[in-house]
């Protein structure tokens, strides 16, 4: 449930390299190394393995695979006994919404997440979070390509909640050398994949990173006076 009180729909998917490219909106090609966010079982980095070889790497992490860690930890490589053949990446098991948890900086081309984050993240703060750990393992000039942001008919966003927060974000980030879109997601036919979803794209072009308590501390203001607002909307006083 999201902070405005309404749930955002979820869908289980294949994961495969074709949905990937059709809902982030992007061409995989030679050279790319990538961070597949919430990557299940994996079935994109073994497609993308499958066709390139080791001409790219995706590095696949997900909340399970092994017990609990705070730091990024690989679970398997391609070298690794355990290792599945065609798997020339590695697994990693972690929290990008966890403060605590880390991964090498500017080590990715493209970090990407398909019905991971933001849509099933509720709480701003841990947003945030997610977005700013992406944003400092990405190297200048890469892209963040997230899948689907939901929007319900209140304009609410999942993971952001009031559009406010969205706006607040944005506005934050690209002083500090970042640009965001919300991008409608279109088939083959010119048709909309689903109606009230967006793709985030967020591209660096600074090796700053915006710092959380900033953006914390705004988005938890805006909240603050938008539930102050609303009260004194309730109790007859429109003056706000």
């Amino acid at each position: 449930m999201s902070e405005s009180g309404h749930s955002y729909e979820g869908c289980h998917t294949a994961r495969g390299l074709d949905e990937y490219c059709l809902l982030l909106g992007f061409v995989p090609e030679s050279g790319l190394r990538i961070l597949d966010v919430g990557a299940s079982a994996g079935t994109f980095a073994k497609e993308m393995a499958e066709r390139f070889g080791d001409r790219v790497v995706v590095d696949s992490l997900d909340l399970f695979g092994g017990e609990d860690v705070t730091e990024g930890r690989i679970i398997f490589t391609g070298s690794d006994d355990q290792a599945v053949e065609y798997y020339p990446h590695r697994r990693i098991v972690g929290d990008m919404t966890q403060k605590q948890f880390k991964l090498p900086p500017e080590s990715y081309d493209l970090v990407v997440s398909l019905y991971a984050i933001p849509t099933w993240v509720d709480d701003l703060n841990s947003t945030i979070t997610a977005l700013i750990k992406m944003a400092e393992t990405l190297k200048v000039g890469g892209e963040i390509r997230l899948f689907p942001v939901w929007i319900n008919n209140l304009g609410y966003l999942s993971g952001f909640g009031h559009p406010d927060n969205f706006l607040q974000v944005k506005k934050i980030s690209e002083r500090y050398g970042y640009s965001f879109s919300l991008e409608p997601v279109v088939d083959e036919k010119g048709a909309l994949v689903e109606e009230k979803a967006r793709r985030l794209v967020i591209k660096k072009s600074s090796r700053e990173v915006p710092p959380a308590e900033e953006l914390m501390k705004t988005s938890l203001l805006r909240r603050l006076l938008l539930l102050l607002k609303e009260e004194l909307q309730k109790e007859g006083n429109f003056l706000l």
